[in-house]
């Protein structure tokens, strides 16, 4: 491939946003590195040219994340011929002076490209990174960590007993479980502040509180459902207010004496809790960051399986998406469903059907237990979903689909680095 007609790799920002030309030829680039760089057809990995300081040509990563970076960070300086990706030509720096007018030493860290350190890269394998320095957190994780300091803060000055953080966890508890309204919640906050010393840190009201609490970075998205489960008012479909399949209507016909401004309530509502963000948390969290790459790190006797990763499937996959399996990071999820009687003691035939997933990145000991299992749409009843179960999960099957094509950029604290982390779903049940 000619290295000529390549002033697009220079011209990336259009008023602040990624060119959709340059994102375009980035696919290209990448697709030409797939096909002619001997690391990628070996390991899977490519040297990253992006402008990074920790990267520059340097580190070899996986394509998902070179095309991140250079959509980010753009093309360093000068690497108009593609010398390092599998394209021959003369066009390539001769030597180490030539190599020093593209790359700043100072900016790279101690990179010196001569041929002892090339030897050292091809001994060690793409999957060495001489630059491995620590890398700040992305502004998700960041927002959980900066939560964290806040839980340390003390309800009053000496108060060695209870955080802010803590004592509005306890009182929304509280709240929910004896069904206080938001007056007299407000009430009791007003209270003890006045019982607590002046200089403390206890909120005004509940929307302080949830303004607080909003920090967790969990959130829930509420949407409606058609009375018979046919389909839900989501997507292109979220501003309808009628069932497309039977034609009922979307809310409960307001009672006569009702003012014009009462609000609709819908007849039935899905609860769906995002899954990215607690997949992120898995890796955020020290206690559980490390653990997500056992099922790579592990070994098992031969012809006995001791998790899920011993499969034949597993395996199988792991061969046919190589791409995916070279990233040990990447998540492998089990998807469960099943209804339970939520009324059955008094009679009354009411059935609600949670979707739970499960990462089996976890070892054995982990997995399976109550914290790791993930609640992710609770579909109401009274009655089972049956054939219409397809459509109600949409959202997770779509979110399931953009993790798999795209992926979201995770910040591990087990190697303080952020990555791109891809999921696939491997079994349901």
């Amino acid at each position: 491939m000619s290295s000529t007609n390549r002033d697009w790799m220079y011209n990336r920002l259009d008023n602040g946003y990624v060119r959709i030309e340059f994102a375009a030829k980035v696919k290209e680039f990448i697709s030409f590195a797939k096909q002619h760089c001997p690391t990628y057809q070996s390991e899977r990995k490519i040297r990253c040219p992006c402008n990074f300081k920790k990267c520059r040509l340097v580190p070899y990563l996986d394509v998902e994340t070179v095309e991140h970076h250079l959509c980010r960070y753009g093309f360093v300086r000068g690497y108009h011929s593609w010398y390092e990706h599998g394209e021959n030509g003369d066009e390539g720096p001769q030597n180490s002076h030539e190599m020093d007018c593209h790359i700043d030493d100072a900016d790279v860290g101690g990179y010196d490209p001569t041929p002892y350190r090339e030897m050292l890269h091809n001994v060690a394998g793409p999957s060495f990174n001489w630059n491995a320095v620590e890398e700040s957190p992305n502004p998700q994780a960041r927002q959980l960590y900066d939560m964290i300091d806040a839980s340390r803060e003390q309800l009053w000055p000496g108060c060695e007993t209870m955080t802010t953080l803590s004592a509005m966890a306890r009182l929304l508890a509280i709240k929910s479980e004896h069904h206080i309204f938001e007056r007299g919640y407000n009430e009791i906050i007003k209270l003890m502040k006045d019982c607590l010393p002046n200089d403390n840190s206890m909120v005004e009201n509940f929307y302080a509180t949830k303004r607080l609490m909003r920090g967790l970075g969990l959130p829930v998205e509420k949407i409606d459902c058609c009375e018979d489960q046919c389909m839900i008012y989501w997507g292109v479909d979220s501003e309808l207010t009628s069932c497309k399949f039977c034609g009922k209507s979307r809310y409960v016909a307001h009672r006569r004496g009702r003012g014009r401004n009462t609000k609709n309530r819908p007849c039935k509502r899905m609860y769906y809790f995002p899954l990215g963000p607690r997949l992120q948390r898995l890796y955020a969290s020290e206690s559980t960051a490390k653990h997500m790459r056992w099922h790579g790190d592990h070994s098992s006797p031969e012809d006995v399986m001791q998790h899920c990763s011993d499969s034949i499937a597993w395996r199988h996959f792991n061969d046919v998406n190589k791409d995916f399996a070279a990233e040990v990071r990447n998540v492998r999820l089990g998807l469960c469903i099943d209804g339970f009687l939520v009324f059955g003691l008094s009679g009354k035939s009411y059935s609600s059907w949670p979707v739970i997933l499960t990462p089996y990145n976890l070892p054995p000991s982990m997995c399976m237990k109550f914290e790791f299992m993930f609640l992710t749409v609770i579909v109401p009843g009274p009655t089972s979903p049956k054939r219409e179960n397809r459509r109600v999960p949409s959202p997770l099957v779509k979110e399931l689909q953009d993790l798999w094509n795209n992926g979201v950029v995770t910040y591990d604290v087990s190697t303080k680095t952020n990555f791109v982390m891809r999921v696939a779903l491997l079994w349901t049940r």
